[in-house]
């Protein structure tokens, strides 16, 4: 093999553009087009800085939701305790059935309301019964208090019609 065996030059041996031209044993490739960019950066940089944010971004939502996790309060309430006297403040009141089936859609829709309040402001509830060990804070007294002040704004409003 000579010093001008080793020397190539695309068209000088008289081979066509595109076939491999073979130098002693080895054939030699035509050389490659350059690489492909956009705006100046070569594609495959592109895409991995694009995987790089995508990833970024990911990453800044999960610690988002994993905080938000954190802050979420759980709380028990004990329905039993509630219907209890419910039914015992009701079987002490009396009057007629449709009078009692008033009361008692009123009292149900106003135990809703409350509960609804406390989930809204991004709290769970859990009944107490099925809570395990007092884990998590009891809010029934609370929550029975918000519910006697929707049933006396109720009987305030009905009373001024």
């Amino acid at each position: 093999m000579s010093a001008a065996d080793s020397l190539y030059l695309p068209g000088s041996d008289g081979s066509r553009d595109g076939e491999p031209v073979a130098v002693g044993d080895t054939p030699i490739a035509p050389v490659a087009l350059q690489d492909r960019t956009f705006a100046g950066l070569p594609i495959p940089t592109l895409i991995l800085a694009a995987i790089v944010l995508l990833l970024g971004l990911l990453s800044a939502w999960q610690t988002r939701e994993i905080l938000a996790l954190r802050s979420h309060r759980m709380v028990s309430v004990s329905l039993a305790t509630i219907v209890r006297d419910f039914i015992a403040t009701e079987a002490h009141n009396g009057g007629t059935p449709e009078t009692s089936a008033m009361r008692t859609k009123l009292y149900l829709a106003a135990t809703q309301a409350s509960i609804r309040e406390l989930t809204e402001q991004g709290t769970t509830v859990l009944v107490s019964e099925a809570v395990a060990g007092n884990s998590v804070p009891d809010v029934t007294p609370a929550l029975k208090a918000n519910i006697d002040a929707k049933l006396k704004a109720v009987q305030i409003s009905a009373a001024g019609r």
